[in-house]
């Protein structure tokens, strides 16, 4: 479904004519400074250009190609009202609330949301929103993983590494046991407890 509308605003209408944006908001100021043409403006308070502004300012595109210089953009103002072939709007024929203009500009909105490439557009977007967001979500629940891995593995060999030390302590011990019992004369050793009996 194609979605015509009437008018474009300064940044379109600069592509259309093929000047700077820059330029032709300097030739719309001083159009209106001469008040040899008003253009009217949308809800936002932009500028909005219909054919019959496009034309005046392609003129005036030409016209600065054609001359450079020679010609000033004041000269170019007077020479466009006085052309019968250019529309040139006066200030009160602009109107100060263009609530029709927010009138096309929600229907536009309606056209833009029934077009089947918006609507593929919009899919594709949220496809990859949600591929994004499963992926980060992914990324993250592995960390977690590693993470809680890795401080489970540290704990199991930190409690692996106290038990061994206990152990070793304990086999110091019986050693040192065996060795002072080993070394008892004959006599004390009927007396003394055995340590080789409670291993």
């Amino acid at each position: 479904m194609a979605m015509d509308v009437e008018f474009v605003t300064l940044g379109d209408a600069a592509k259309r004519i093929e000047v700077p944006a820059p330029t032709l908001r300097g030739w719309s100021d001083k159009l209106e400074e001469l008040h040899v043409h008003y253009l009217e403006r949308n809800h936002r308070d932009e500028r909005i250009f219909y054919e019959s502004d496009l034309k005046i300012f392609e003129f005036m595109r030409d016209a600065k190609s054609r001359y450079g210089r020679k010609t000033t953009t004041t000269d170019l103002a007077y020479v466009i009202l006085e052309n019968e072939d250019l529309e040139c709007r006066q200030k009160g024929q602009v109107p100060e609330v263009p609530k029709h203009k927010m009138e096309l500009s929600e229907i536009d909105m309606q056209h833009m949301l029934e077009n089947p490439e918006f609507q593929s557009f919009m899919q594709q977007i949220i496809h990859k929103a949600t591929d994004d967001i499963s992926k980060e979500l992914s990324a993250e629940i592995s960390e977690n993983v590693s993470r809680e891995m890795a401080a489970t593995i540290d704990d199991i060999e930190e409690r692996r590494i106290k038990k061994l030390d206990q152990f070793m302590e304990e086999q110091r011990e019986t050693r040192k046991l065996m060795h002072e019992y080993m070394n008892l004369p004959a006599y004390k050793k009927i007396f003394s407890k055995n340590p080789f009996k409670n291993k």
